[in-house]
Protein backbone atom coordinates (compact mmCIF):
# COMPACT_ATOMS: atom_id res chain seq x y z
CA UNK A 1 0.00 0.00 0.00
CA UNK A 2 1.51 3.62 -0.75
CA UNK A 3 2.30 6.38 1.56
CA UNK A 4 -0.77 8.10 0.80
CA UNK A 5 -3.36 5.50 1.39
CA UNK A 6 -1.93 4.28 4.62
CA UNK A 7 -2.31 8.09 5.35
CA UNK A 8 -6.11 8.54 4.24
CA UNK A 9 -7.34 5.43 5.99
CA UNK A 10 -6.13 6.44 9.30
CA UNK A 11 -7.52 9.21 8.99
CA UNK A 12 -10.57 7.47 8.52
CA UNK A 13 -10.04 5.10 11.26
CA UNK A 14 -9.75 8.11 13.70
CA UNK A 15 -13.41 9.44 12.74
CA UNK A 16 -14.49 6.62 13.05
CA UNK A 17 -13.22 5.97 16.59
CA UNK A 18 -14.19 9.48 17.84
CA UNK A 19 -17.65 9.16 16.21
CA UNK A 20 -18.10 5.59 18.34
CA UNK A 21 -17.08 8.08 21.50
CA UNK A 22 -20.09 10.53 21.99
CA UNK A 23 -17.51 13.60 21.81
CA UNK A 24 -20.48 16.20 22.18
CA UNK A 25 -21.22 16.62 18.85
CA UNK A 26 -24.06 15.49 16.56
CA UNK A 27 -27.29 13.11 16.56
CA UNK A 28 -25.62 11.16 19.22
CA UNK A 29 -24.66 13.40 21.16
CA UNK A 30 -28.17 15.76 21.79
CA UNK A 31 -29.84 11.99 22.93
CA UNK A 32 -27.62 11.26 25.63
CA UNK A 33 -27.94 15.59 26.89
CA UNK A 34 -31.02 14.89 27.18
CA UNK A 35 -31.44 12.08 29.54
CA UNK A 36 -28.46 13.34 31.52
CA UNK A 37 -30.46 16.58 31.77
CA UNK A 38 -34.00 14.84 33.26
CA UNK A 39 -32.00 12.70 35.75
CA UNK A 40 -30.71 15.55 37.41
CA UNK A 41 -34.24 17.75 37.53
CA UNK A 42 -35.66 14.03 39.15
CA UNK A 43 -32.57 14.17 41.09
CA UNK A 44 -33.33 17.69 42.44
CA UNK A 45 -37.07 17.33 43.24
CA UNK A 46 -36.44 14.41 45.29
CA UNK A 47 -33.88 15.84 47.32
CA UNK A 48 -35.76 18.78 47.55
CA UNK A 49 -38.81 16.69 48.67
CA UNK A 50 -37.05 15.07 51.41
CA UNK A 51 -35.72 17.83 52.59
CA UNK A 52 -38.98 19.60 53.11
CA UNK A 53 -40.33 15.99 54.88
CA UNK A 54 -37.63 16.24 57.73
CA UNK A 55 -37.98 20.00 58.05
CA UNK A 56 -42.05 19.50 58.61
CA UNK A 57 -41.15 16.19 60.81
CA UNK A 58 -38.38 18.37 63.30
CA UNK A 59 -39.86 21.52 63.58
CA UNK A 60 -43.42 22.18 62.25
CA UNK A 61 -44.73 19.92 64.37
CA UNK A 62 -43.18 21.64 67.41
CA UNK A 63 -45.28 24.11 69.54
CA UNK A 64 -44.05 27.81 68.94
CA UNK A 65 -42.11 29.42 71.83
CA UNK A 66 -44.67 32.11 73.20
CA UNK A 67 -42.86 35.15 74.34
CA UNK A 68 -42.12 34.88 78.22
CA UNK A 69 -43.85 36.51 80.52
CA UNK A 70 -42.68 39.48 82.45
CA UNK A 71 -41.99 38.42 86.00
CA UNK A 72 -44.11 40.30 88.30
CA UNK A 73 -42.59 43.11 90.42
CA UNK A 74 -40.87 41.69 93.22
CA UNK A 75 -41.73 42.40 96.50
CA UNK A 76 -40.39 41.31 100.19
CA UNK A 77 -42.07 38.36 100.21
CA UNK A 78 -42.28 37.36 96.37
CA UNK A 79 -44.47 38.31 93.78
CA UNK A 80 -47.49 41.58 94.48
CA UNK A 81 -50.11 38.88 95.48
CA UNK A 82 -48.22 36.72 97.72
CA UNK A 83 -47.60 39.81 99.26
CA UNK A 84 -51.13 40.88 99.53
CA UNK A 85 -51.93 37.24 100.64
CA UNK A 86 -49.69 37.88 103.60
CA UNK A 87 -51.39 41.17 104.66
CA UNK A 88 -54.73 38.94 104.89
CA UNK A 89 -53.93 36.08 106.55
CA UNK A 90 -51.44 37.34 108.77
CA UNK A 91 -50.87 36.94 112.74
CA UNK A 92 -50.21 40.06 114.83
CA UNK A 93 -47.29 38.37 115.76
CA UNK A 94 -45.99 37.72 111.83
CA UNK A 95 -46.75 41.55 110.98
CA UNK A 96 -44.95 43.27 114.01
CA UNK A 97 -41.82 40.49 112.56
CA UNK A 98 -42.05 41.92 108.93
CA UNK A 99 -42.04 45.45 110.13
CA UNK A 100 -39.22 44.90 112.17
CA UNK A 101 -37.24 43.28 109.32
CA UNK A 102 -38.12 45.48 107.12
CA UNK A 103 -36.20 48.35 108.86
CA UNK A 104 -32.92 46.20 107.85
CA UNK A 105 -34.17 45.89 103.99
CA UNK A 106 -35.07 49.98 103.81
CA UNK A 107 -31.06 50.30 105.22
CA UNK A 108 -29.53 47.92 102.90
CA UNK A 109 -31.45 49.26 99.82
CA UNK A 110 -29.32 50.22 97.24
CA UNK A 111 -30.83 52.07 94.73
CA UNK A 112 -33.24 55.18 95.68
CA UNK A 113 -36.09 53.36 93.23
CA UNK A 114 -35.53 50.40 95.52
CA UNK A 115 -35.89 52.08 98.47
CA UNK A 116 -39.24 54.10 97.78
CA UNK A 117 -40.59 50.58 97.03
CA UNK A 118 -39.69 48.79 99.99
CA UNK A 119 -41.06 51.95 101.46
CA UNK A 120 -44.44 51.62 100.38
CA UNK A 121 -44.72 47.82 101.40
CA UNK A 122 -43.13 49.05 104.59
CA UNK A 123 -46.24 51.95 105.05
CA UNK A 124 -48.72 48.96 103.76
CA UNK A 125 -47.85 46.41 106.95
CA UNK A 126 -47.60 49.51 108.80
CA UNK A 127 -51.46 50.29 108.05
CA UNK A 128 -53.07 46.82 108.64
CA UNK A 129 -51.61 46.75 111.71
CA UNK A 130 -52.92 49.64 112.50
CA UNK A 131 -56.35 48.46 111.25
CA UNK A 132 -56.20 44.86 113.34
CA UNK A 133 -57.47 44.06 116.83
CA UNK A 134 -53.68 44.75 118.82
CA UNK A 135 -52.53 46.21 121.97
CA UNK A 136 -52.35 50.17 122.39
CA UNK A 137 -48.53 50.36 121.93
CA UNK A 138 -48.20 48.52 119.48
CA UNK A 139 -50.38 50.15 116.95
CA UNK A 140 -48.49 53.56 118.50
CA UNK A 141 -45.35 51.44 116.99
CA UNK A 142 -47.05 50.87 113.81
CA UNK A 143 -47.84 54.39 113.54
CA UNK A 144 -44.83 56.23 114.07
CA UNK A 145 -43.28 53.84 111.61
CA UNK A 146 -46.31 54.86 108.93
CA UNK A 147 -45.20 58.40 109.76
CA UNK A 148 -41.79 57.99 109.29
CA UNK A 149 -41.88 55.84 106.31
CA UNK A 150 -44.50 57.90 104.19
CA UNK A 151 -41.96 61.41 105.38
CA UNK A 152 -38.85 59.36 103.72
CA UNK A 153 -40.98 58.26 100.68
CA UNK A 154 -42.11 61.88 100.17
CA UNK A 155 -39.68 63.64 101.79
CA UNK A 156 -36.74 65.56 99.92
CA UNK A 157 -33.95 64.03 102.04
CA UNK A 158 -34.77 60.18 100.60
CA UNK A 159 -35.31 60.59 97.29
CA UNK A 160 -34.01 64.03 96.01
CA UNK A 161 -37.00 65.00 94.02
CA UNK A 162 -40.17 67.03 94.27
CA UNK A 163 -43.16 64.49 94.97
CA UNK A 164 -46.15 64.40 92.27
CA UNK A 165 -49.61 66.57 93.36
CA UNK A 166 -51.34 63.30 94.85
CA UNK A 167 -48.34 61.74 96.93
CA UNK A 168 -48.04 65.13 98.61
CA UNK A 169 -52.07 65.44 99.03
CA UNK A 170 -51.84 61.70 100.43
CA UNK A 171 -48.79 62.63 102.75
CA UNK A 172 -50.67 65.53 104.05
CA UNK A 173 -53.87 63.80 104.69
CA UNK A 174 -51.87 61.22 106.89
CA UNK A 175 -49.88 63.67 108.87
CA UNK A 176 -53.01 66.07 109.88
CA UNK A 177 -54.66 63.02 110.91
CA UNK A 178 -51.92 62.92 113.83
CA UNK A 179 -50.52 66.60 114.65
CA UNK A 180 -52.78 66.57 117.74
CA UNK A 181 -52.31 62.83 118.96
CA UNK A 182 -51.64 62.00 122.82
CA UNK A 183 -48.73 59.93 121.69
CA UNK A 184 -46.01 62.13 122.27
CA UNK A 185 -43.69 60.61 119.65
CA UNK A 186 -46.62 60.77 117.10
CA UNK A 187 -47.05 63.90 117.88
CA UNK A 188 -43.46 65.01 117.18
CA UNK A 189 -43.52 62.57 114.19
CA UNK A 190 -46.25 64.89 112.62
CA UNK A 191 -45.05 67.77 113.04
CA UNK A 192 -42.12 66.81 111.43
CA UNK A 193 -44.07 65.57 108.34
CA UNK A 194 -45.57 68.62 107.91
CA UNK A 195 -42.58 70.95 108.16
CA UNK A 196 -41.15 68.56 105.17
CA UNK A 197 -44.43 69.17 103.18
CA UNK A 198 -44.34 72.57 103.64
CA UNK A 199 -40.73 72.63 102.47
CA UNK A 200 -41.41 70.79 99.31
CA UNK A 201 -44.50 73.12 98.66
CA UNK A 202 -41.80 75.74 98.98
CA UNK A 203 -39.82 74.52 96.78
CA UNK A 204 -42.36 73.28 93.94
CA UNK A 205 -43.57 77.43 93.97
CA UNK A 206 -46.93 76.66 95.55
CA UNK A 207 -45.65 78.48 98.82
CA UNK A 208 -43.75 81.59 99.50
CA UNK A 209 -40.42 81.41 101.73
CA UNK A 210 -42.12 82.81 104.75
CA UNK A 211 -44.35 79.93 104.59
CA UNK A 212 -41.25 77.41 105.71
CA UNK A 213 -40.10 79.61 108.37
CA UNK A 214 -43.57 80.09 110.03
CA UNK A 215 -44.19 76.79 110.08
CA UNK A 216 -40.36 76.07 111.47
CA UNK A 217 -41.23 78.83 114.91
CA UNK A 218 -44.08 77.06 115.28
CA UNK A 219 -42.33 73.51 115.61
CA UNK A 220 -39.31 74.82 117.69
CA UNK A 221 -42.08 76.19 119.92
CA UNK A 222 -43.49 72.66 120.85
CA UNK A 223 -40.01 70.95 120.58
CA UNK A 224 -37.01 73.44 121.27
CA UNK A 225 -34.55 71.27 121.57
CA UNK A 226 -35.17 67.91 120.36
CA UNK A 227 -32.29 66.67 118.51
CA UNK A 228 -34.41 64.53 116.58
CA UNK A 229 -36.51 67.68 115.29
CA UNK A 230 -33.57 69.73 114.66
CA UNK A 231 -31.51 66.90 112.99
CA UNK A 232 -34.43 66.34 110.12
CA UNK A 233 -34.51 70.09 109.83
CA UNK A 234 -31.22 70.15 108.84
CA UNK A 235 -31.36 67.59 106.19
CA UNK A 236 -34.52 68.93 104.98
CA UNK A 237 -32.49 71.89 104.20
CA UNK A 238 -29.48 70.42 102.70
CA UNK A 239 -31.99 68.36 100.54
CA UNK A 240 -33.34 72.19 99.45
CA UNK A 241 -29.81 73.22 98.62
CA UNK A 242 -29.31 69.99 96.49
CA UNK A 243 -32.54 70.28 94.68
CA UNK A 244 -33.00 73.94 94.19
CA UNK A 245 -29.74 76.41 95.48
CA UNK A 246 -32.06 79.54 94.73
CA UNK A 247 -34.98 78.82 96.62
CA UNK A 248 -32.49 77.56 99.20
CA UNK A 249 -30.54 80.91 99.21
CA UNK A 250 -33.91 82.71 99.85
CA UNK A 251 -35.05 80.69 102.37
CA UNK A 252 -31.43 81.15 104.26
CA UNK A 253 -32.22 85.31 103.75
CA UNK A 254 -35.78 85.02 105.57
CA UNK A 255 -34.70 82.25 108.26
CA UNK A 256 -31.64 84.70 108.97
CA UNK A 257 -33.86 87.78 109.32
CA UNK A 258 -36.33 85.68 111.85
CA UNK A 259 -33.16 83.86 113.74
CA UNK A 260 -33.36 84.15 117.55
CA UNK A 261 -31.26 85.39 119.64
CA UNK A 262 -27.65 83.19 121.18
CA UNK A 263 -29.73 82.17 124.36
CA UNK A 264 -32.41 80.84 122.64
CA UNK A 265 -32.73 76.51 123.04
CA UNK A 266 -32.43 76.77 118.69
CA UNK A 267 -29.48 78.92 117.92
CA UNK A 268 -27.56 76.52 116.79
CA UNK A 269 -29.76 75.59 114.33
CA UNK A 270 -30.40 78.97 112.81
CA UNK A 271 -26.15 79.17 112.88
CA UNK A 272 -26.09 75.75 110.89
CA UNK A 273 -28.44 77.74 108.17
CA UNK A 274 -26.08 80.65 108.22
CA UNK A 275 -22.71 78.41 107.68
CA UNK A 276 -24.78 76.72 104.71
CA UNK A 277 -25.86 80.35 103.49
CA UNK A 278 -22.57 81.53 103.41
CA UNK A 279 -21.13 78.15 101.58
CA UNK A 280 -24.01 78.12 99.27
CA UNK A 281 -23.63 82.21 98.23
CA UNK A 282 -20.23 81.91 97.79
CA UNK A 283 -20.86 78.79 95.43
CA UNK A 284 -17.79 76.95 97.90
CA UNK A 285 -18.51 73.49 97.11
CA UNK A 286 -18.46 73.67 93.76
CA UNK A 287 -15.10 76.19 93.09
CA UNK A 288 -13.45 72.90 95.75
CA UNK A 289 -14.71 70.23 92.77
CA UNK A 290 -13.57 71.79 90.25
CA UNK A 291 -10.35 73.00 91.33
CA UNK A 292 -8.40 70.98 89.03
CA UNK A 293 -10.81 71.64 85.69
CA UNK A 294 -10.68 75.65 86.64
CA UNK A 295 -6.57 75.67 86.91
CA UNK A 296 -4.71 78.45 88.55
CA UNK A 297 -6.91 81.04 88.52
CA UNK A 298 -10.01 78.79 90.05
CA UNK A 299 -7.37 77.77 92.55
CA UNK A 300 -6.99 81.34 93.41
CA UNK A 301 -10.51 81.90 93.83
CA UNK A 302 -10.77 79.33 95.89
CA UNK A 303 -8.28 80.81 98.51
CA UNK A 304 -9.78 84.02 98.10
CA UNK A 305 -13.29 82.67 99.09
CA UNK A 306 -11.62 80.72 102.51
CA UNK A 307 -9.90 83.46 103.61
CA UNK A 308 -13.25 85.45 102.87
CA UNK A 309 -15.68 83.17 104.79
CA UNK A 310 -13.64 83.15 107.44
CA UNK A 311 -13.74 86.88 107.59
CA UNK A 312 -17.65 86.42 109.07
CA UNK A 313 -17.31 87.25 112.32
CA UNK A 314 -20.95 85.12 113.40
CA UNK A 315 -19.56 81.96 110.49
CA UNK A 316 -20.02 78.64 112.74
CA UNK A 317 -18.23 75.50 112.64
CA UNK A 318 -19.83 74.40 109.51
CA UNK A 319 -17.52 76.91 107.52
CA UNK A 320 -14.93 76.18 109.32
CA UNK A 321 -14.69 72.45 108.69
CA UNK A 322 -15.07 73.17 105.10
CA UNK A 323 -12.02 75.70 104.73
CA UNK A 324 -10.04 73.65 107.22
CA UNK A 325 -10.29 70.87 104.29
CA UNK A 326 -9.73 73.20 101.36
CA UNK A 327 -6.47 74.48 103.43
CA UNK A 328 -5.42 70.42 103.91
CA UNK A 329 -5.75 70.28 100.18
CA UNK A 330 -3.33 73.54 99.29
CA UNK A 331 -1.51 71.69 102.16
CA UNK A 332 -0.68 68.91 100.44
CA UNK A 333 0.12 70.92 96.80
CA UNK A 334 3.83 71.66 95.74
CA UNK A 335 3.10 75.68 96.34
CA UNK A 336 1.61 75.60 100.04
CA UNK A 337 1.56 79.32 100.60
CA UNK A 338 -2.04 79.37 99.70
CA UNK A 339 -2.51 76.96 102.96
CA UNK A 340 0.06 79.44 105.12
CA UNK A 341 -2.89 82.36 104.72
CA UNK A 342 -5.48 80.33 105.31
CA UNK A 343 -3.98 79.01 108.46
CA UNK A 344 -2.56 82.54 109.65
CA UNK A 345 -6.22 84.13 108.72
CA UNK A 346 -7.78 81.46 111.27
CA UNK A 347 -5.53 83.11 113.99
CA UNK A 348 -6.37 86.24 113.20
CA UNK A 349 -9.93 85.49 113.18
CA UNK A 350 -9.64 83.42 116.93
CA UNK A 351 -8.51 86.64 118.39
CA UNK A 352 -11.46 88.34 117.64
CA UNK A 353 -13.76 85.37 119.20
CA UNK A 354 -11.17 84.53 122.21
CA UNK A 355 -14.03 83.36 124.50
CA UNK A 356 -15.98 81.40 122.21
CA UNK A 357 -16.05 77.36 121.18
CA UNK A 358 -15.67 78.73 117.44
CA UNK A 359 -12.72 80.60 118.46
CA UNK A 360 -10.47 77.98 120.18
CA UNK A 361 -11.40 75.66 116.95
CA UNK A 362 -9.85 78.44 114.62
CA UNK A 363 -6.51 78.50 116.84
CA UNK A 364 -5.81 75.10 117.13
CA UNK A 365 -6.29 74.41 113.33
CA UNK A 366 -4.77 77.54 112.37
CA UNK A 367 -1.68 77.03 114.79
CA UNK A 368 -1.16 73.19 113.87
CA UNK A 369 -1.51 73.93 110.36
CA UNK A 370 0.77 76.70 110.27
CA UNK A 371 3.45 73.85 112.67
CA UNK A 372 2.96 71.21 110.04
CA UNK A 373 4.05 73.97 106.94
CA UNK A 374 7.14 74.65 109.40
CA UNK A 375 8.48 71.21 109.17
CA UNK A 376 8.21 70.69 105.35
CA UNK A 377 11.88 70.18 104.55
CA UNK A 378 13.33 69.49 107.82
CA UNK A 379 14.75 66.40 109.95
CA UNK A 380 11.94 64.62 112.13
CA UNK A 381 12.85 62.54 115.15
CA UNK A 382 11.40 59.03 115.04
CA UNK A 383 12.52 58.36 118.26
CA UNK A 384 9.84 56.62 120.48
CA UNK A 385 7.97 55.06 118.05
CA UNK A 386 6.26 51.69 119.39
CA UNK A 387 5.40 48.77 117.86
CA UNK A 388 2.06 48.23 119.95
CA UNK A 389 3.97 48.23 122.88
CA UNK A 390 7.19 47.32 121.89
CA UNK A 391 9.59 50.46 121.50
CA UNK A 392 11.57 50.11 118.23
CA UNK A 393 15.24 51.42 117.43
CA UNK A 394 15.84 54.41 115.74
CA UNK A 395 18.46 52.07 113.05
CA UNK A 396 15.31 50.68 111.89
CA UNK A 397 14.49 53.35 110.02
CA UNK A 398 17.79 54.64 109.03
CA UNK A 399 18.32 55.16 105.64
CA UNK A 400 15.24 54.08 104.53
CA UNK A 401 11.70 56.23 103.20
CA UNK A 402 9.17 56.10 105.83
CA UNK A 403 6.00 56.52 105.32
CA UNK A 404 3.33 57.41 108.60
CA UNK A 405 -0.59 57.56 107.92
CA UNK A 406 -2.48 59.37 110.93
CA UNK A 407 -6.10 57.48 110.45
CA UNK A 408 -9.06 56.58 112.57
CA UNK A 409 -9.44 53.10 113.65
CA UNK A 410 -13.42 53.62 113.14
CA UNK A 411 -12.89 56.48 110.89
CA UNK A 412 -15.21 54.73 108.41
CA UNK A 413 -14.51 54.01 104.37
CA UNK A 414 -12.14 56.96 104.24
CA UNK A 415 -9.58 56.05 106.82
CA UNK A 416 -10.32 52.02 105.89
CA UNK A 417 -8.98 52.43 102.39
CA UNK A 418 -6.15 54.73 102.96
CA UNK A 419 -5.11 52.05 105.62
CA UNK A 420 -5.84 49.40 102.85
CA UNK A 421 -3.78 51.31 100.15
CA UNK A 422 -0.83 52.09 102.70
CA UNK A 423 -0.34 48.44 103.60
CA UNK A 424 -0.56 47.41 99.95
CA UNK A 425 2.25 49.98 99.02
CA UNK A 426 4.43 48.56 101.78
CA UNK A 427 3.81 45.17 101.01
CA UNK A 428 4.54 45.57 97.27
CA UNK A 429 7.75 47.23 98.21
CA UNK A 430 9.13 45.00 100.67
CA UNK A 431 8.58 42.00 98.33
CA UNK A 432 11.12 43.57 95.95
CA UNK A 433 13.25 44.25 99.38
CA UNK A 434 13.35 48.01 98.88
CA UNK A 435 14.35 50.44 101.72
CA UNK A 436 10.83 51.17 102.67
CA UNK A 437 9.29 51.52 106.24
CA UNK A 438 5.60 52.13 106.72
CA UNK A 439 4.25 53.80 110.06
CA UNK A 440 0.10 53.37 111.20
CA UNK A 441 -0.88 55.90 113.64
CA UNK A 442 -4.00 55.72 115.40
CA UNK A 443 -6.02 58.95 116.18
CA UNK A 444 -7.18 57.06 119.32
CA UNK A 445 -6.33 53.92 120.64
CA UNK A 446 -7.25 51.06 118.67
CA UNK A 447 -9.45 48.25 120.42
CA UNK A 448 -8.16 44.64 121.82
CA UNK A 449 -10.44 43.17 118.68
CA UNK A 450 -8.72 45.79 116.08
CA UNK A 451 -5.28 44.70 118.06
CA UNK A 452 -5.50 40.71 117.49
CA UNK A 453 -6.46 41.27 113.71
CA UNK A 454 -3.33 43.72 113.28
CA UNK A 455 -1.35 40.98 114.85
CA UNK A 456 -2.49 38.20 112.96
CA UNK A 457 -1.92 39.64 109.66
CA UNK A 458 1.65 39.50 107.85
CA UNK A 459 2.14 42.79 106.80
CA UNK A 460 5.45 44.14 108.38
CA UNK A 461 3.88 47.88 108.89
CA UNK A 462 4.45 49.63 112.37
CA UNK A 463 1.37 49.46 113.98
CA UNK A 464 1.39 52.78 117.15
CA UNK A 465 -1.21 52.37 119.84
CA UNK A 466 -2.04 54.22 122.36
CA UNK A 467 0.06 53.69 125.77
CA UNK A 468 -3.07 54.17 128.65
CA UNK A 469 -4.34 57.62 128.08
CA UNK A 470 -1.31 58.81 126.63
CA UNK A 471 -1.19 59.55 122.91
CA UNK A 472 1.78 58.12 120.33
CA UNK A 473 4.77 60.10 120.42
CA UNK A 474 4.38 60.87 116.36
CA UNK A 475 1.04 62.29 116.36
CA UNK A 476 2.09 65.13 119.00
CA UNK A 477 4.94 65.73 117.16
CA UNK A 478 2.99 66.25 113.98
CA UNK A 479 0.30 67.64 115.04
CA UNK A 480 -2.78 66.69 112.33
CA UNK A 481 -6.29 67.92 112.97
CA UNK A 482 -7.98 66.06 110.05
CA UNK A 483 -7.44 62.39 109.20
CA UNK A 484 -6.68 60.04 106.81
CA UNK A 485 -3.42 62.05 106.60
CA UNK A 486 -0.41 60.43 104.89
CA UNK A 487 3.79 61.94 105.60
CA UNK A 488 6.59 60.67 103.59
CA UNK A 489 10.25 61.15 104.64
CA UNK A 490 13.55 60.82 102.33
CA UNK A 491 15.81 58.37 103.19
CA UNK A 492 17.86 61.37 105.55
CA UNK A 493 14.52 61.49 107.71
CA UNK A 494 13.71 64.72 105.85
CA UNK A 495 9.59 65.93 105.66
CA UNK A 496 9.37 65.47 101.77
CA UNK A 497 5.15 65.39 101.20
CA UNK A 498 2.36 65.77 103.33
CA UNK A 499 -1.29 65.08 103.11
CA UNK A 500 -0.51 62.85 99.95
CA UNK A 501 -3.85 61.81 98.31
CA UNK A 502 -4.65 57.59 98.51
CA UNK A 503 -3.90 57.28 94.42
CA UNK A 504 -0.64 59.03 94.77
CA UNK A 505 1.15 56.84 97.69
CA UNK A 506 3.32 54.45 95.33
CA UNK A 507 4.21 57.62 92.87
CA UNK A 508 5.97 59.52 95.67
CA UNK A 509 7.86 56.60 97.72
CA UNK A 510 9.05 55.91 93.93
CA UNK A 511 9.95 59.19 93.45
CA UNK A 512 12.01 59.02 96.72
CA UNK A 513 13.76 56.35 96.11
CA UNK A 514 15.11 56.81 92.74
CA UNK A 515 16.65 60.26 94.41
CA UNK A 516 18.64 58.20 96.82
Amino acid sequence: MSQSKRRSSSRKRKRKRKSESGAGFGKSASGSGKSSFIALVAGMTTTFAIAMWLYSVLFLDLPVRKPRPQAPEPTLLGTTSQFDSFLKSASPEQLITRLTDQRNEINNAKTPTERAYLLEKQIEVAKRISQSEMPRDVKDFSTRTLLRSRKSLYGLHALGSIPSQASSDSFKACFEKYLNDTNREIYREAHICRLTFVLFEVIGGKLESNAFTQALEETLKRFPSDELVLGSIRKQFDACIDNDVETAKRLGEDLLRSAPGKDHPAADLYLYFLDRYYLIKANYNDLYLNRYANGKAGQRELEKQSIELLEHDDCGSVVIVDVNKVANWFEGQRDSLPAQKIYQSMIECSARRPESEIGKLLETLGSNGLKRLAQIGKPFSLVGVKNLASPIDEQFFKNRVVMILFYSPTGGATSGEYLKRFIEVENHFSNYSAPVKAIAVPAFAISQMDLLTIQRSKSSTVFCNWDGSEQPILLERFPVTQVPYLLILNHEGVISSVNVPIEEFEQEVDLLLDRR
